[in-house]
């Protein structure tokens, strides 16, 4: 389990008021760095294919703005939807924390084809759309 509190945040200045967004937010890493930026005043657009209230829950009770917003990282329009929905709401994305992974954990040779191209759409499409598809935000 991730220690979540407090003391554990490097303080990095100048996040308040900024607009994130972060996937893989639900639980580990995605979810530590989303709370942290939280914490720090940013608000937080904490993204998952699963249930990311329990993240949410934790930003607002520290004081932070949040919002959960069910995203599969690897489906390009789904990106593109939620980009377009960040801007038209917040007019802005200012930060992007792609925290997404996975893979198949059978040894290589055994792996299909499909399952291949899966793991690479987790961990290397899934980093490259929300950052391709951000530059055309207005900042």
């Amino acid at each position: 389990m991730l220690d979540l509190s407090p003391r554990m945040a490097i303080q990095l200045p100048g996040l308040s008021g900024k607009v994130a967004i972060v996937t893989a937010a639900a639980s580990g890493i995605g979810q530590a760095i989303a709370v942290q930026l939280g914490r720090q005043g940013a608000h937080v657009i904490a993204c998952d294919m699963s249930d990311a209230s329990s993240t949410v829950s934790t930003i607002t009770a520290d004081g932070g703005r949040a919002e959960f917003e069910s995203l599969d990282a690897t489906d390009r329009p789904s990106i593109d939807a939620l980009m377009q929905r960040v801007s038209e709401d917040h007019g802005r994305v200012d930060i992007s924390v792609s925290v997404v992974g996975g893979g198949d954990r059978r040894p290589f040779l055994e792996q299909s084809a499909d399952s291949w191209h899966r793991v690479f759409d987790l961990t290397v499409h899934s980093h490259w759309q929300p950052a391709t598809r951000g530059r055309w935000l207005p900042s």
